[in-house]
């Protein structure tokens, strides 16, 4: 669709005092509701995938193995496994494996 020529621009010209003279085209489509409706749409879009939520997990005291760990070989030992859990858990939880890090 060819566009007619901003004529407007000499309006713009003479607004003096701080006055705006807004030009409105007869015929013209407003816009505004096509774009909040794309914005929308965007959104839903996104927000499909999107998952900004954190789950925090910590490890259970009262869980079986851990306490058998430490009764049978000490708070150290558990300590160590704990942490190499809670490592897993933070760098890998879809695995579970091992990952080196810089």
């Amino acid at each position: 669709m060819k566009r007619q020529p901003d004529n407007t621009m000499g309006l713009r010209d003479i607004s003096t005092d701080g006055f705006t003279i807004k030009v409105k085209r007869m015929g013209e489509v407003d816009e505004t509701p096509f774009i909040k409706a794309m914005l929308c749409s965007k959104m839903a879009e996104t927000s499909m995938a999107w998952h900004p939520f954190k789950c925090v997990e910590v490890v259970d005291e009262e869980d079986e193995k851990l306490t058998n760990l430490r009764e049978e070989w000490g708070e150290e030992v558990e300590n160590a496994i704990r942490t190499a859990l809670e490592e897993l858990n933070e760098f890998n939880p879809s695995g579970r494996y091992m990952v080196p890090v810089v």
